[in-house]
């Protein structure tokens, strides 16, 4: 196998992992300029812990429902957290977005359909 085919099979398995244990990274590639998006009020819907076991342990992930309007429109979205080892933290985050939360998301100036939680 040449030096370059292992180097595109390298690079292949870290940025699978990389979508994979970190959404954010996964969002930046998927909306790269969703951060410019105009900022809209939103509210949250629901904010639950999802675990995962696999041969490492268990891992923890925050996901986050919002609803919000545009021009009296109804969306929803959902925000997939990273993943986490410890629930202690994930619940941490989990408990700063109760039901009926305010928040603000990025919404896509032309599809309001597409939205990302704002930071």
């Amino acid at each position: 196998m040449k030096l370059d085919d292992l180097f595109t099979l390298l690079l292949l398995f870290v940025s699978g992992v990389a979508i994979a244990k970190w959404p954010r990274f996964w969002r930046t590639l998927r909306y790269p300029n969703s951060s410019n998006w105009p900022l809209l009020p939103g509210t949250v819907e629901q904010a639950v812990v999802r675990s995962c076991s696999g041969r490492n342990g268990t891992s923890y992930r925050a996901e986050i429902s919002y609803s919000y309007r545009v021009n009296d429109d109804y969306y929803s979205g959902y925000y997939l957290g990273d993943l986490y080892s410890s629930e202690a933290e994930i619940d941490s985050i989990v408990q700063q977005f109760p039901k009926g939360t305010n928040v603000q998301i990025h919404v896509h100036p032309k599809k309001p359909e597409l939205s990302v939680l704002g930071a």
